[in-house]
C-alpha cells in the first residue's frame, strides 16, 4: 500500500485535485462561541486556507455505542483537532454501532450525523471492486481475461507484449500501469508506453490509480452503460444504501460534508466533479465514492458474511467473496486482495483487511476480519497527517478503530449457522 501517493479526481478539465489538514477540536456537549485556532497542513498541493475557527464543545450522535465510548472517541477528535469524525462498527450481531462529531459544514453551522455522507478517497478502490465482482456473478466479466477483449483493442505494456493484462492485476495493483498515467480513456491509450511501469505485468505490486480507472472504465465497455449506475443496481440499491461515485446521482444531497483542508472541496466543487465522456471510470471510480461510514461498514459486513448483508439479501455469491478476500501477491510485509490489503499490525493478536483513504481534506480507513465477522470504518475531515510509523495507518482513523474494535464481540455463529445464513 503506497501511503505516500497522490490520489488523482478527474475534473472535465482533467484538472488535478489534492489537498489536506487544517484544524478544529471537538467535544460531547452544546455549541458555544468560536475561537480561533491554527493548524499544520500536510503534504498535498493547492493554495493554503485558513482553518474553520475552533468550537470548543461540539455535539456528538451515537448509537449503540456508551456515553463512556463516545467520550473517548470525542478526545481523539480533540487530541488531533478534527472537523468532524465518523465511526461504525459493526461487532458481529445484527447491528451497526454509530458515533459522529462535529460539523458537515461549519459556516452553515450543520454538524455532522451518523448519515452525513463525505468523499472518502481510495477507500473507493474496494468499492468498486465489490461491483466488478457482482459484474462477474452476472457473467459480464472474468477477472482472469485479457483486458483486450473488453476495450476491443490491444491493451498491454509495450515493453512486455506478449503478456496480457487482466482485471486481477488491476485490483492487485500489479498491472504495470503508472498510478499517474492519462486521466481520460481514448483509443489506443492502453498500449500507450507511456503510461506504463518497466516492469512485466502481474510479478510485481505497484499501487495504481488508473489501474482502478480502467477497471471501471472495461465495466462501462462491457456492458455499455455508466459505472455509477452499475454500482447502484449492482450494490448500493440492493443494501439499501444512498452513495454514489457522482454527487449529482445521489438521492440525498443535503447533507454532504464539507472537506476542511489545504485547498479542500466544498459542496459547491465536489458537485462540479463529474462524469467525463468516454470513461467516467478513468477519473472516478478510485476516489470519489462518497458515503457514510455507517453505509460503509454495510458493504463491509456483507463481505464479512460471504457476499450475503445482515438482513439476509445476496449482494455476492459466496465464490466472489471469496475470491475478493483471497490473498494474491506479498509485498512490504503485507498481503494484498482485491481492493484491500491483508496486516497484521492494525490489531493486536488479530490478521484484518485495511485500506487507507488521503484526498482533498479527508483522512479515512477501514478493517475488517471475516473470521470475527467484524468490521468499522473511520472517516474524518480538518485534521493534519499524522501516520502511524508501524501500520502507516493514520492516527486518528487507527487510534478510533483500536478504541471501538476492543469491545467485546458478540456471540460467533457456529459453522453451520454461518452456512445456514450464507444461503
Amino acid at each position: 500500500m503506497r501511503r505516500s501517493r497522490r490520489l488523482l479526481v478527474l475534473l472535465l478539465s482533467c484538472s488535478i485535485l489534492f489537498s489536506i489538514g487544517s484544524l478544529t477540536g471537538c467535544s460531547a456537549g452544546d455549541a458555544n462561541t468560536p475561537a480561533n485556532a491554527e493548524g499544520n497542513a500536510s503534504e498535498g498541493e493547492g493554495e493554503e486556507t485558513a482553518p474553520p475557527p475552533v468550537n470548543a464543545n461540539k455535539t456528538h450522535t451515537f448509537l449503540g455505542f456508551s456515553e463512556n465510548m463516545a467520550a473517548r472517541l470525542d478526545g481523539i477528535a480533540d487530541d488531533y483537532g478534527a472537523v468532524a469524525v465518523q465511526v461504525a462498527l459493526f461487532n458481529g450481531g445484527d447491528e451497526i454501532l454509530t458515533y459522529s462529531c462535529g460539523y458537515a459544514d461549519w459556516d452553515a453551522g450543520r454538524k455532522t450525523t451518523t448519515e452525513t455522507k463525505y468523499r472518502v478517497a481510495s477507500l473507493s478502490k474496494l468499492v468498486t471492486a465489490v461491483v466488478f465482482m457482482a459484474a462477474k456473478d452476472r457473467g459480464i466479466v472474468d477477472e482472469n481475461e485479457d483486458i483486450s477483449v473488453y476495450f476491443g483493442e490491444p491493451c498491454y505494456n509495450p515493453r512486455f507484449p506478449d503478456v496480457p493484462i487482466t482485471p486481477a492485476m488491476l485490483m492487485t495493483h500489479t498491472s504495470s500501469l503508472d498510478s499517474d498515467g492519462d486521466s481520460l480513456w481514448e483509443p489506443g491509450l492502453l498500449s500507450r508506453r507511456s503510461i506504463y511501469l518497466a516492469f512485466e505485468p502481474g510479478t510485481r505490486y505497484s499501487y495504481s490509480n488508473t489501474g482502478y480507472g480502467v477497471l471501471s472504465c472495461l465495466l462501462e465497455k462491457a456492458t455499455g452503460r455508466p459505472f455509477n449506475a452499475l454500482a447502484k443496481e449492482y450494490l448500493f440499491d440492493p443494501l439499501g444504501i444512498d452513495a454514489s461515485y457522482v454527487y449529482d446521482e445521489l438521492n440525498d444531497q443535503t447533507d454532504v460534508g464539507v472537506l476542511y483542508g489545504e485547498g479542500g472541496l466544498t459542496i459547491s466543487e465536489l458537485a462540479d466533479i463529474r462524469p467525463a465522456q468516454p470513461g467516467l471510470g478513468l477519473g472516478l471510480s478510485y476516489g470519489n465514492l462518497i458515503i457514510s461510514a455507517k453505509d460503509y461498514v454495510k458493504i463491509l459486513s456483507m463481505l464479512a458474511h460471504g457476499g450475503v448483508s445482515v438482513d439476509g439479501k445476496t449482494v455476492l455469491s459466496r465464490e466472489s467473496a471469496e475470491a475478493l478476500l483471497e490473498r494474491r501477491i506479498e509485498t512490504d510485509g503485507y498481503g494484498v486482495a482485491f481492493g484491500s490489503q491483508i496486516q497484521a499490525n492494525i490489531i493486536p493478536g488479530a490478521t484484518v483487511y485495511v485500506h487507507t483513504g488521503s484526498a482533498v481534506g479527508m483522512f479515512s480507513t477501514f478493517v475488517f476480519d471475516p473470521e470475527t465477522d467484524r468490521a468499522a470504518a473511520v472517516f474524518s475531515t480538518g485534521e493534519p497527517r499524522y501516520i502511524d510509523p508501524e501500520s502507516e495507518v493514520y492516527r486518528l482513523c487507527l487510534d478510533a478503530i483500536r478504541i471501538v474494535w476492543a469491545i467485546e464481540p458478540a456471540a460467533k455463529p457456529t459453522p453451520d449457522e454461518k452456512i445456514e445464513n450464507k444461503t
